[in-house]
């Protein structure tokens, strides 16, 4: 199986789509050579005679499939031909792994992770149309149902029946959530004339994502532009070839695709012919693929009618593809080519691309709606992450993080327009169980400090502060003034690239929004209508070092000032294979002088502060580097109070302060006199971290946040790249460290949020059953009482971050955590976990998800 699926990546993701428009590559006649040329690119580790072997091998495979699912036998297993049809490699995986139950097609449970493996760079519904194809070909029939889900489920009765008793969504992206290729290739392939989606991809084929290999000479990438027509025209001209049965426009469609320049020419001609082709029927608005009735009209609530256009187009096709005899025929030449193009356009969409870090997540999650925002599917587009991903699932508590706005009338407009959007074709029933389960939290956005370059040095962040200041007074406001709208939002957060902004940046703002209470909730003896604002926090989930990402976490917890029932999102940092991760880096990192300073102070301090014992050299050694770093960055840019001399305790205990408002100290002392008598100002000081108050009038210690803040050539200094041998008795000393806080974190009561599936696209690990969630929470999973009692127990739920960029459900979540663990191995090759300890494991943690969201209307 793991070679079939390296051979049908290679036949549809990574060949090129100009050699199958010029007919160099015949979707029939796959050559030896061309099988070996892209083998040896893209499937690692084999000689060319293996390649040879195993291309010997699928052919004669496929045949024989073919000729087993036929029961009329349209091929000759006798076959001598030295080539194989791609088609058949689909039917090949497709009878592998996929079912129908119910009329609904599902993967097999035991094949799930296969399956997770192959539509992350192929879309899911060309392995499915071609199923249902070739089935009903079997059965000699026509199917009209093209309604499933946009991500289907699995035939494990026992963890469906676990997920039927309701799951809280407790991380999810707002505009992430939505199947954002489906929607997107929609529009693409409707409008072809539109300037702003041909400027977009422009601009992601100067930013691509996907990075193919030359695998033969005078290999050259198509631009996504060109691509996006050439596809455009060939689902239109074959539409209209099927539909009107004009064959004229099999010549039109290969004349146009084999002439860069007369395609380019003819854009006009290709979108005349789409209109022409959305004229052929009523049903039409948004796909004029859609063109029957019951294409558009699903009974169940209207689910998923806007694919069924785009899916009987492929299911079509597949069907004529394998009732036909072996001989060419170019219309499945033209569709192969769609295939390609499509698979290339969705990579830079979907995250496939299997980089890590969230720099490479965020470029994606920055383009997901380009082909989306203010189009006609944009309200479509809010519903299906909403109300689809509701109905489409047993979700009983939803919670989309939205972005902060600049005004109260932006904002209340905007949760307005999406609790409007998100109820579209809904009865009064499902938009009152959709408004009872659907919330919001605001997510502030971290971005990179603009910089010192100005004369005079402003404290770090500090226009972001300001924009903070703002975007946090405009939530309170929106409360204050309009409560039945402001009422939708359940909490706060910050969200994008942790390693750019540090939690201090948002401090003041959470505990503003998170004290913050409309006036007039006071005068009742009850504030049952009124509610606090909860609070979460991105982190821990990308670093420079596992010190920074704990480090992180740590000033989460103490500047933000969470309490039980707050939470972490990802947090990986503190779950991660800490050996793994620095062997992975040949235990070196890059990181800023100042980073690498705060870094040393925190881990020395908290080995104290912990009592752990036994680390004596280590100490000395974080101590010894501690002098050298201040020195570096502070000691000699130290131009106004030379006299001072810092210890590794003062320093400490001025990072304490680094939640407190900058400007109370610009002075260079602490001075209250700049707290205004605004209510935003009464936060300015954290008066719960740290705990002993008075270390803010230490003249030392408030001319260290001082000069943090506000002296340039210290932050220039800290601000330079050095890289660093990390030693094995302090990745030792970082284990036990980590330890400790994750037994802190677990007595506070702080959930975390974890998302498989995207901390395993992000993170460093790749497999479902090393993600660290059953590092912080293990009972009923393990029966054995010393590795329970060991175990944090920090409480946690499962969630998806981005479904639509990772194209998956929050459901397929909990199976693919499921399987991965029953296939989990000890190194004698037996089982590690039963699968009724995980079924119980798995309901405790989905119970724990609904305990932990923030909706009180949440019904379980």
């Amino acid at each position: 199986m793991d070679n079939l699926r390296a051979v049908i990546k290679n036949l549809f993701c990574h060949v090129s789509a100009e050699q199958i428009i010029n007919e160099q590559i015949i979707y029939n006649k796959i050559e030896k050579s061309t099988f070996e040329q892209l083998g040896n690119s893209y499937i690692k580790g084999y000689s060319n005679d293996e390649l040879d072997n195993m291309y010997s091998f699928w052919k004669s495979e496929f045949e024989w499939k073919i000729c087993q699912l036929h029961m009329n036998k349209y091929r000759m297993v006798a076959s001598d031909k030295n080539e194989m049809n791609v088609f058949d490699s689909l039917i090949a995986f497709d009878f592998a792994v996929l079912i129908e139950e119910n009329g609904e097609p599902l993967c097999q449970y035991m094949d799930m992770l296969r399956w997770r493996d192959m539509i992350i760079p192929i879309e899911e519904d060309v392995f499915i149309t071609s199923f249902l194809a070739m089935k009903d070909v079997m059965a000699k029939r026509h199917r009209r149902n093209f309604f499933w889900k946009p991500v289907i489920g699995n035939n494990n009765y026992s963890l469906n029946q676990l997920v039927s008793r309701g799951i809280a969504e407790n991380h999810s992206h707002l505009k992430g959530a939505a199947p954002v290729f489906h929607l997107s290739w929609i529009n693409l392939m409707n409008y072809v004339d539109n300037k702003s989606f041909r400027d977009a991809l422009i601009k992601l084929d100067r930013d691509t994502l996907q990075k193919n290999v030359a695998y033969y000479s005078g290999y050259k990438e198509a631009s996504l532009v060109l691509l996006w027509w050439q596809a455009a025209l060939i689902r239109v001209g074959l539409f209209i070839y099927y539909k009107e049965e004009d064959a004229e426009i099999i010549n039109y469609i290969v004349s146009n695709l084999r002439d860069v320049n007369r395609l380019r020419d003819n854009v006009d001609e290709i979108q005349a012919l789409i209109n022409h082709a959305r004229e052929l029927s009523e049903f039409s608005d948004y796909d004029y693929a859609i063109s029957e009735k019951w294409l558009w009209n699903n009974e169940k609530s209207h689910l998923n009618e806007k694919f069924s256009g785009e899916r009987h187009f492929m299911y079509r096709l597949f069907y004529d593809v394998y009732t036909s005899s072996d001989d060419y025929n170019i219309e499945f030449q033209l569709f192969y080519a769609y295939i390609v193009i499509k698979e290339r356009i969705r990579g830079e969409l979907i995250q496939s691309n299997y980089l890590v870090g969230f720099d490479n997540f965020k470029r994606f999650q920055d383009r997901k709606d380009v082909f989306v925002e203010k189009t006609r599917l944009e309200p479509i587009y809010i519903e299906m992450a909403v109300r689809d991903t509701i109905l489409n699932q047993h979700i009983v508590s939803l919670e989309s993080r939205i972005a902060p706005k600049d005004t109260v009338k932006e904002l209340y407009d905007k949760i307005l327009q999406y609790d409007k959007w998100s109820i579209r074709n809904c009865s009064d029933d499902e938009a009152q169980k959709i408004k009872d389960i659907h919330f919001y939290v605001i997510h502030f956005i971290k971005e990179w400090d603009q910089g010192i370059e100005e004369e005079f040095c402003d404290c770090r962040h500090a226009l972001k502060r300001k924009s903070i200041r703002k975007q946090a007074v405009v939530i309170a406001k929106l409360r204050e003034e309009a409560w039945e709208v402001g009422s939708r939002i359940k909490g706060i957060d910050a969200s994008s690239s942790e390693i750019a902004c540090r939690p201090e940046v948002f401090a003041q703002a959470f505990r503003f929004l998170k004290e913050h209470m409309p006036e007039d909730s006071y005068q009742y003896s009850t504030q049952d209508e009124y509610f606090n604002l909860r609070a979460t926090y991105h982190v821990g989930e990308d670093f420079l070092d596992i010190v920074d990402g704990l480090r992180a976490i740590d000033e989460t917890i103490h500047f933000l000032n969470m309490k039980c029932g707050d939470r972490l999102g990802h947090a990986l940092a503190l779950g991660v294979d800490i050996d793994e991760w620095y062997q992975g880096k040949s235990n070196r990192i890059l990181i800023t002088k100042q980073g690498y300073l705060d870094n040393v102070v925190w881990l020395y301090s908290k080995l104290r502060k912990y009592n752990i014992q036994g680390y004596d050299d280590v100490k000395s050694y974080l101590k010894k580097k501690f002098d050298e770093l201040l020195y570096d960055v502070y000691s000699q840019n130290n131009i106004e109070k030379k006299e001072y001399e810092f210890s590794i305790q003062e320093y400490y205990d001025a990072w304490k302060l680094r939640s407190d408002d900058p400007k109370l100290y610009r002075t260079g002392d602490f001075d209250r006199d700049w707290i205004e008598l605004e209510t935003w100002d009464e936060y300015a000081v954290n008066l719960t971290f740290p705990r002993n108050y008075k270390i803010r009038y230490n003249p030392k210690i408030a001319y260290l946040y001082y000069m943090y803040h506000f002296n340039k050539e210290v932050r220039k200094a800290g601000n330079c790249v050095i890289e660093v041998k990390v030693n094995t008795a302090v990745i030792k000393a970082i284990k036990e460290v980590r330890e400790k806080l994750c037994d802190e974190i677990a007595t506070i009561g702080i959930g975390i949020e974890t998302n498989p599936s995207s901390n395993c696209l992000i993170g460093t690990f790749k497999r479902y059953d090393k993600h660290p969630i059953i590092k912080w929470y293990n009972n009923g999973l393990i029966k054995d009482y010393q590795k329970v009692n060991d175990c944090p127990q920090i409480p946690v739920s499962i969630n998806t971050d981005d479904q639509g960029v990772f194209a998956t459900y929050i459901e397929n979540e909990y199976a693919y955590l499921a399987l991965a663990l029953e296939k989990a191995r000890d190194i004698d090759g037996n089982k590690l976990y039963k699968r009724d300890f995980i079924l119980e494991w798995l309901e405790k943690i989905r119970e724990m998800g609904i305990d932990q969201s923030f909706n009180m209307n949440k019904t379980q």
